[in-house]
């Protein structure tokens, strides 16, 4: 069954086996320990802090029962008091303690004794109070009956439930410990029998493995050993592609040659277009000054022109206010000979009349100054706008001479281009020559570097491979005896195709020692 089997898969399951029974061995220790802690936690959260209760339960009865005896020795009611109030909060601090106690869960059969405890607690309480009401009543007789039959019984009842209930968890406690000592033997008695029955099926599977791996291993370093020896015989191979490689090498230089020249011719052309460039870049920039100048006067131009229109609009506004004033002389006239009409001589309504056509009179004349003034701006405006514009006319006509200047430039650059252009066609048909000899030079030297890189990596590594094959399977002075041997061989004659016969001989080992779980044709490792 295990011979269909490739060393990958054998040593899969061999490892898988071990690993296997170490998990095996991992899981019963884990489960023994956690055994352990499960009952140690139950011990630490649950018994040890309920005995701890008990103690002080026990001791607040004790100090309830002296509080008791106090009040019956009082002698006067205010002790009695005292003592009362006392006994009250004993009563109240035994409540907390009892309540702590509930919040740890009950084990199995403590809450039957836990009841016990509590109702000896109420009794003992009970009785308590009876001995304080009597001792306020100032009721002696009383008193000293309870303090002498009730409460020693009372307070025995408490204290042999608080007993029982230590007792329990004493017991519970030790039953714990017992069950965890047994869970760690168990756990240590299974382990040791799972370590010794998987040392004897490791070491028994182990040396199965290895015997039968070693046989498989002489077989095949004995076929490498003779594959080795057949790695001498690439020579005439290498001599030939070198013959190739010398001729590729010859055209490559004519070619070579022929494209510096034409690389010399080009990079004069270059270079002086180049500084053509520069040139027209210095006339470009002078061109973009001038134009920024002229822009700048023709901004200026356009608020001269902006100022004369605003002038012209507030003469506009004038010239219909001394228009409104006019038409209105022209009323206040009508009026005036209208009254003067009417009244003969006694022209009183005409002065009045008259007097308003003064005040329009002089609203004309300011008005006619204020025209004046305006106009005259507007003249002065007017000239510098033209001034404005002639300066930007010469600004404009030096920009004109710049573009011809550049237009000039880029045509003596159209034409050395021109010459770059056939320059580069040289180049190449040049570079096509070498190109076609550089390939025949790459195809040869391919060839050469495959072989040489085939015959020394075969030469080195079957070497190497078949000294570690022997260390291997006989032990590392067997393989040093056996190499001197191995490198005395006569090299034997090589085959024409290197990688045809490599291919064939990683074959023939993958069939005397199959690597992978896919091959499954032949199998001469059946031993294992």
């Amino acid at each position: 069954m295990f011979a269909r089997f490739s060393l990958k898969a054998k040593m899969i399951l061999a490892f898988v086996g071990i690993s296997m029974l170490l998990l095996l061995v991992g899981g019963i220790g884990w489960q023994s320990n956690r055994t352990v802690v499960g009952v140690y936690s139950v011990i630490a959260n649950q018994n040890l802090p309920n005995v701890n209760s008990i103690g002080r339960i026990r001791y607040r009865a004790q100090e309830l029962n002296r509080t008791i005896l106090r009040a019956s020795l009082a002698k006067t009611p205010q002790e009695v008091s005292k003592w009362h109030e006392e006994f009250k909060e004993s009563i109240v601090r035994n409540d907390e303690l009892t309540k702590k106690y509930l919040e740890v869960p009950f084990l199995p059969n403590e809450e039957v004794i836990f009841a016990k405890v509590d109702a000896g607690w109420k009794k003992f309480v009970e009785g308590g109070e009876k001995l304080m009401e009597a001792a306020l009543k100032g009721d002696q007789a009383s008193v000293d009956r309870i303090l002498d039959g009730e409460i020693p019984q009372l307070r025995r009842n408490h204290d042999d439930a608080l007993s029982e209930l230590l007792v329990f968890h004493e017991e519970a406690v030790k039953q714990a410990k017992i069950k965890a000592a047994e869970a760690t033997s168990r756990g240590e008695t299974f382990v040791i029998i799972i370590i010794a029955v998987g040392f004897l099926a490791a070491t028994s599977v182990g040396y199965i493995f290895a015997t039968s791996l070693a046989k498989s291993l002489t077989r095949i370093s004995g076929e490498i050993s003779n594959s080795a020896d057949q790695t001498s015989a690439s020579g005439t191979q290498l001599s030939a592609a070198s013959q190739q490689l010398s001729s590729g090498s010859s055209e490559a230089a004519a070619s070579l040659e022929e494209t510096v020249a034409s690389i010399e011719e080009l990079s004069s052309m270059v270079k002086l277009n180049a500084d053509h460039a520069k040139e027209a870049n210095a006339l470009s920039q002078k061109s973009k000054d001038s134009a920024e100048h002229g822009e700048s006067e023709i901004t200026k131009l356009i608020g001269a022109m902006e100022e004369i229109a605003k002038g012209s609009k507030q003469i506009e506004e004038i010239i219909t206010v001394i228009d409104d004033i006019a038409f209105q002389t022209n009323l206040l006239a009508l009026n005036a000979a209208v009254e003067a009409a009417r009244a003969g001589e006694q022209g009183k309504g005409f002065a009045v009349v008259a007097e308003a056509v003064r005040n329009l009179a002089q609203r004309s004349a300011v008005a006619a100054k204020d025209i004046t003034t305006l106009i005259q701006e507007n003249v002065s405006k007017s000239e510098n706008g033209a001034r404005v514009a002639s300066q930007s006319g010469s600004v404009l006509k030096d920009i004109v001479t710049s573009v011809k200047k550049v237009a000039d430039l880029n045509n003596e650059i159209s034409v050395a281009s021109q010459e770059q252009a056939s320059g580069l066609e040289q180049i190449s048909k040049a570079m096509n020559q070498l190109d076609q000899a550089t390939q025949g030079n790459a195809a040869s030297s391919e060839e050469v570097a495959a072989s040489s890189e085939e015959m020394s990596a075969q030469a080195v590594s079957l070497a190497d491979l078949v000294v570690d094959l022997r260390t291997l399977v006989q032990g590392v002075g067997s393989a040093q005896r056996a190499a001197p041997a191995s490198q005395s061989k006569a090299p034997l004659a090589f085959k024409p195709s290197m990688k045809t016969a490599m291919v064939k001989r990683k074959t023939e080992m993958e069939s005397v020692l199959p690597l992978e779980d896919g091959d499954r044709k032949v199998g001469n490792v059946a031993g294992f």
